[in-house]
């Protein structure tokens, strides 16, 4: 719900059956998002023109197109949590380390910063010193994955471990520690230490090359998988990372968008009568916004007949025939503007003097 309320383009997201079309709003929305730019100066670099005059000019080529960067985003979104989920199951398979909690594992993921961490790269290497107990722990939970390709790995690690004379203790790669000897030699009255490999038997020489087949076919995976979100052409339309998005949404401020479209009224009404004007007077501005802007220019006190005048001399007739009913009409304007201002918070009559007001209100405070 909080993506839904922040991202307007996330209507593209509604699981529909039906496939809406997207309104002229949509596209151009769209067409302003960071990662379409980088779309187009792709194809650009490509020599794709003609792909990229098509999203740039025509909305049912930019609508398709854009339903299946959908597609593939989440699809590669689905393989990223998919790949975060089996480091998780290899970390917490690993026995006397602190496994990392999940929450930490997905923001890392989601940031783009586990493909080259320390987090994946400990991981890999612990994975090439299990024994082959803990592998086939490890290949068993991971096979309901089904974009991890192991089922080779496991049946041969299956025939392997079922050849074992003494079932009782696992078999160990060459890159275990207990294939490690320390040899300790005297050299000019100084000792040095080395070390060097112990004699594989020949199932463990077989392990350890089924060890090898799971580290790189685990590193392709990790390659392929651990991307970065945000590289992901449209990413915007289906991720947001605002950590209190409700808060942006359910707490607006009311006052500063009340001032905002008294002071500019072009910025909402979008009206070409006012464009000229957007930072001044204008005869065609509202009545309310026009009292609004004297309003800001008077000080604690105002006079409600000066105010009339620089009202009037805005908004009022001009010298014809119908000036007296145009100046009624004017007033009437100049009564409810002052009204609609009392309503807000902003005048009140004033105490000491009856025909002047009180201000209460002041722009940005």
């Amino acid at each position: 719900m909080t993506h839904f309320f922040v991202n307007a383009l996330s209507w593209i997201v509604h699981p529909s059956p039906a496939t809406p079309t997207l309104q002229t709003e949509h596209c151009e929305a769209i067409r302003n998002l960071p990662s379409f730019r980088s779309l187009i100066e792709d194809l650009m670099k490509e020599r794709q023109f003609t792909k990229a005059k098509g999203l740039l000019d025509t909305n049912h080529i930019l609508q398709e197109t854009t339903r299946q960067l959908f597609r593939d985003g989440t699809g590669s979104m689905k393989h990223l949590v998919e790949a975060m989920e089996v480091l998780k199951i290899i970390q917490s398979s690993i026995p006397n380390k602190v496994h990392i909690p999940w929450s930490k594992l997905y923001l890392k993921g989601m940031a783009g910063d586990l493909a080259d961490s320390s987090i994946l790269k400990e991981t890999l290497l612990f994975v090439r010193k299990l024994p082959s107990d803990t592998m086939i722990e490890i290949l068993k939970k991971a096979s309901t994955f089904a974009i991890l390709e192991l089922d080779g790995v496991k049946t041969d690690l299956y025939e392997l471990t079922r050849n074992v004379t003494d079932g009782s203790a696992p078999l160990r790669s060459e890159y275990d520690v207990h294939h490690e000897t320390l040899r300790t030699t005297v050299v000019a009255q100084k000792v040095q230490l080395s070390k060097h490999k112990a004699t594989l038997s020949k199932q463990d020489a077989d392990y350890s090359k089924i060890v090898d087949q799971v580290d790189s076919a685990l590193k392709e995976f990790f390659e392929r998988y651990l991307i970065n979100p945000k590289t992901l052409p449209l990413h915007e339309i289906f991720l947001f990372d605002l950590k209190s998005p409700v808060r942006e949404v359910f707490a607006p401020m009311p006052r500063q968008a009340v001032e905002r479209a008294l002071s500019a009224p072009h910025d909402y009404l979008d009206c070409d009568c006012c464009e000229g004007f957007a930072n001044g007077l204008a005869p065609s501005q509202p009545p309310t916004a026009i009292l609004y802007q004297l309003y800001l220019e008077s000080g604690t006190i105002i006079n409600i007949s000066d105010l009339w005048s620089a009202f009037n001399a805005i908004l009022g007739p001009e010298d014809g025939d119908n000036e007296e009913v145009e100046d009624q009409e004017t007033l009437a304007l100049f009564y409810r503007g002052l009204a609609e201002l009392k309503f807000l918070g902003m005048i009140k009559n004033s105490r000491k003097k009856t025909d002047h007001l009180t201000k209460n209100l002041w722009k940005g405070l």
